[in-house]
């Protein structure tokens, strides 16, 4: 969902002379970034996509676990931070999706991915979670607010645009955030 971001950060990164990795938000995705940041010389971290801790918080089947977005904080490495996909949690296929979501707005990416929209309790929940790992960081971290939405999905005249939604995830970030965490606004992550 972040192919231009992620297209444009990798090709300025790599133009510089950096190695970049790519590691998908697809539950082990997270795992194999937090364990190779554990145990690897990493200069820096930058995160597009926090579905994983949504997954995990909410019950999705792309949960990587308790752990994701700490090994960076924990070992001092710089990180930004982009709350992409946090406007949606991740199931299989429509069978997957436990009862209690049946009144959320469902969307079938295809036969094998169903996503539920994320609304403002949950999004309160989620941006204060991450506030609360980001808060436990002990080298740099900046949080980058996409202010045309956080996903793909999450644009006017899309299935999931909640501007509702999306300003309860900022407003807990904001709320949460230890003061010497900068938070900005841009624009340009997604066209």
């Amino acid at each position: 969902m972040f192919c231009e971001a992620k297209t444009s950060i990798l090709y300025s990164l790599e133009k510089d002379g950096y190695e970049v990795l790519v590691f998908h938000t697809i539950g082990t995705g997270g795992e194999a970034l937090e364990e190779y940041v554990r145990s690897n010389e990493v200069i820096g971290v930058i995160e597009l996509g926090v579905n994983e801790i949504t997954n995990h918080l909410m019950g999705g089947l792309a949960s990587s676990g308790p752990d994701r977005l700490t090994a960076a904080g924990n070992n001092g490495i710089p990180q930004v931070v982009v709350p992409g996909s946090a406007d949606f949690i991740n199931f299989l296929g429509p069978e997957t999706v436990p009862k209690k979501y049946n009144k959320k707005e469902i969307y079938s990416h295809n036969p094998e991915a169903t996503l539920i929209r994320t609304n403002v309790r949950d999004n309160m929940f989620l941006g204060k979670t991450i506030a609360d790992k980001l808060n436990r960081s002990q080298g740099p971290v900046v949080v980058l607010w996409p202010k045309r939405g956080l996903s793909t999905l999450d644009k006017k005249g899309k299935p999931f645009w909640d501007p509702e939604a999306d300003t309860a995830l900022l407003t807990a970030l904001k709320k949460y955030l230890d003061p010497r965490i900068p938070r900005d606004r841009i624009g340009c992550l997604y066209q």
